[in-house]
């Protein structure tokens, strides 16, 4: 989690299943537009790796971690994150990484 004063910024990594790949997509490209209106959400984009066949990418930045917990407690997202363990390989959680923002010494 962020324990800085910056926005809350997440990379999500999805490996969907081999023959559920557009399903996969699919459901990442539902959450964009819903997600984009959230209350605290700054960004959000989702990807598809290219030199990897199924892998996903969802980057978004919310103005805080509360922001963030909203957004993974809505009824969407919820939905979304059940569905995964029949469509992506490994747990949700597994693919989630915050990021903090590394720059070179004034």
């Amino acid at each position: 989690m962020n324990k800085s004063k910056e926005a809350t910024t997440l990379l999500y990594l999805v490996q969907a299943k081999r023959e559920k790949e557009i399903e996969t997509r699919d459901l990442l490209l539902s959450l964009v537009t819903a997600s984009r209106y959230e209350p605290g959400n700054i960004a959000y984009e989702t990807y598809e790796i290219t030199n990897r066949p199924g892998m996903f990418a969802v980057h978004s930045i919310w103005i805080s971690d509360e922001a963030l917990d909203a957004h993974h407690a809505t009824e969407l997202v919820q939905r979304a994150m059940a569905a995964f363990s029949d469509l992506a390989d490994g747990e949700f959680s597994s693919g989630l990484h915050f990021l903090a923002k590394v720059r070179p010494p004034c």
